[in-house]
């Protein structure tokens, strides 16, 4: 299984299901469109503008905060199913939790979070679960 790592709090909230759509100022993540794919949570602590940002984050007109999302660190959190993957010209701010004018968006549905985070290293770019850490992702989501 395909996976990409995204920094935390970012992470979470994809496995949350309030962010959608993934951004990159690249589109080497192209060859993911029609593939289930892991989310990896990076180790990497945030910076504290970025924390503060993704805290204050009011998700629609449900009010939702992202106060007491679950930010493992270091691990697979959830899958997903990327269903489109293009630049992104249009208002997708809500969906990207971010700027995303002139960004190459992941469009991401059926997504699974994993109940036991899955301790795994992560990598740059797009790399593939070691098949010990697929195995545990599978049995979570069944």
């Amino acid at each position: 299984m395909k996976a990409i790592t995204i920094h935390q709090p970012w992470a979470a909230m994809i496995a949350a299901g309030w962010k959608t759509i993934e951004t990159r100022t690249h589109d080497r993540f192209i060859g993911l469109e029609g593939q289930t794919i892991a989310i990896h949570a990076s180790a990497r602590v945030p910076s504290d503008d970025q924390y503060i940002f993704a805290m204050r984050y009011r998700e629609g007109a449900r009010g939702q905060y992202v106060d007491g999302l679950q930010i493992a660190r270091g691990c697979v959190v959830a899958v997903a199913h990327v269903v489109d993957a293009r630049w992104l010209f249009g208002c997708f701010c809500r969906e990207a939790m971010c700027e995303a004018y002139g960004k190459f968006g992941l469009f991401l549905a059926d997504v699974v979070r994993l109940k036991d985070p899955i301790k795994a290293r992560g990598r740059q770019g797009i790399w593939t679960l070691p098949p010990e850490v697929e195995a545990q992702v599978r049995r979570q989501v069944g």
